[in-house]
């Protein structure tokens, strides 16, 4: 009974050393086909990274099985070895020590995954902070970047601030002026109007009392006119000086534009100011918020691996899961294969049919040989099948169309023909002598089977070339 607990427990010793190892060398394999990248593979270079994963299990899997045989042909002797001695009085004390000398090794395999699981967390988590600092450190060198042209824009702004408060008494003095000044020039040009006014009524009025007064003496008239352009003088004087004051207000009025241009200058300069500084406040707001982001991650990234370090059996779940991963990952390219393969059969169908096709589109147009007509490509038969339309619809064209009683001329010809040929006319004239051979019936035209038959022949000698 102690020889058979012995082998039955060396059985599944080895059972379990066979599984570990296989899980061993696929989570090894596992591990070194999952490197931490940026990029996607293309899908070329996944299925020939699935090819060499599974030549690697499979080559895996022969070498374990192998190994199998030989232990269990080992133990097979051991077996018979055991058989053939006799039993002693020691059996259960040693049961009990290759048990202890099993747990112990079982024990030790286990420290040794999961010691192997924990350096590979461990590097993977030591990578992760390095990213992630090296990204904080570029992070608060840009944020210290940005704080400088945000203090910059600040500086530029509030020197705008000064030039525009510095700039808005005299804007308003200026604006005070020219409102003063126009009301200054509507005054004068109103009294100048009247003042025309007037005088062209005088002038009218010297007219009329010159026409009367030419009877009265003509040195009168020539002191009355003197004196009309001694008085019509003072008036173009006045109205020399108010030109003289206009211009003095246009140069005024010139100072003032180009106080209100420099003015407007100065307030587009601070609106692009201040949206600079709010696009900056924005760009600082955003870089916070990513900071914050990577922190949290970071400390998610700790309670894991906390998670992790202190769990009691972290490595089979996370192979379970690998391992579903995995499975599943090959399922779908199973299924994406399958699919294009067949995509692949139902366009070779295709491809297949309409080479059929051309075939007979093109046996039917030149009635060549059959030799001839498989050792042309299939380009080269489209390419004359197209040249053929070409001449046959040039004939349609250029031909004169026929009538309707030359056509049923030429039927009528036709049908003349094909019934005094012997032929075509397969019915006898007299009825069959059965002493007779079918001598006659050999020189008859192909039937619709036989073309069909024919047909067949050449499409499949056509498939096979």
């Amino acid at each position: 009974m102690s020889i058979a607990l012995q082998m039955k427990a060396s059985e599944n010793w080895l059972d379990e050393r066979t599984t570990r190892s296989a899980m061993m060398n696929q989570d090894g394999n596992s591990a070194q086909q999952m490197p931490v990248s940026k990029c996607e593979m293309h899908l070329e270079a996944k299925v020939e990274q699935e090819r060499r994963r599974r030549y690697i299990l499979i080559k895996e899997y022969n070498r374990l099985t192998s190994a199998v045989k030989e232990r269990r042909d080992t133990l097979t002797q051991l077996r018979k070895v055991i058989n053939s001695q006799p039993a002693t009085g020691e059996s259960k004390d040693t049961v009990e020590w290759c048990q202890q000398i099993r747990q112990l090794e079982n024990s030790r395999e286990k420290m040794k995954i999961k010691m192997k699981a924990t350096e590979r967390i461990q590097a993977t988590y030591l990578f992760i902070c390095e990213h992630l600092k090296s990204e904080l450190q570029a992070m608060d060198k840009v944020m210290v970047q940005k704080e400088r042209e945000v203090l910059r824009g600040q500086v530029k702004l509030e020197k705008a601030k000064k030039i525009l408060e510095c700039a808005l008494p005299g804007v308003h003095n200026a604006v005070d002026e020219m409102v003063q000044m126009e009301d200054e020039f509507i005054a004068k040009g109103r009294e100048i109007n009247g003042m025309l006014y007037e005088l062209a009524a005088e002038k009218k009025e010297l007219k009329h009392l010159i026409e009367l007064s030419a009877q009265s003496g003509f040195k009168e008239q020539l002191q009355g006119t003197e004196e009309d352009k001694a008085y019509l003088a003072s008036p173009t004087e006045f109205a020399q000086s108010a030109a003289d004051n206009q211009c003095d207000a246009s140069v005024s009025d010139m100072k003032l534009m180009e106080d209100m241009s420099a003015l407007r200058e100065a307030l587009d300069f601070a609106d692009v100011q201040k949206a600079v500084k709010e696009q900056l406040l924005s760009e600082k707001d955003l870089y916070e918020e990513e900071i914050r982001d990577k922190t949290r991650t970071l400390a998610e990234l700790e309670l894991h691996y906390t998670e992790l370090k202190f769990r009691k059996n972290p490595v089979t779940t996370r192979l379970d899961k690998l391992k579903e991963e995995r499975l599943e990952m090959l399922r779908q390219e199973k299924g994406r294969v399958q699919r294009l393969q067949t995509e692949l059969h139902n366009s070779q169908d295709q491809l297949d049919t309409i080479k059929q096709g051309v075939n007979n589109l093109y046996f039917l147009s030149s009635c060549g040989p059959v030799e001839e007509v498989i050792s042309i490509s299939c380009m080269d038969k489209l390419e004359d099948i197209r040249l053929h339309l070409q001449r046959l619809r040039h004939r349609t064209k250029t031909q004169r169309p026929a009538s309707g009683v030359d056509r049923d001329r030429v039927y009528k010809l036709m049908e003349d023909i094909t019934t005094q040929d012997m032929k075509n006319n397969r019915r006898p004239e007299s009825p069959p002598d059965p002493l007779e051979s079918s001598e006659d019936e050999e020189g008859c035209c192909l039937t619709r089977e036989e073309l069909k038959r024919n047909s067949a022949r050449l499409i499949e000698a056509n498939q096979k070339k």
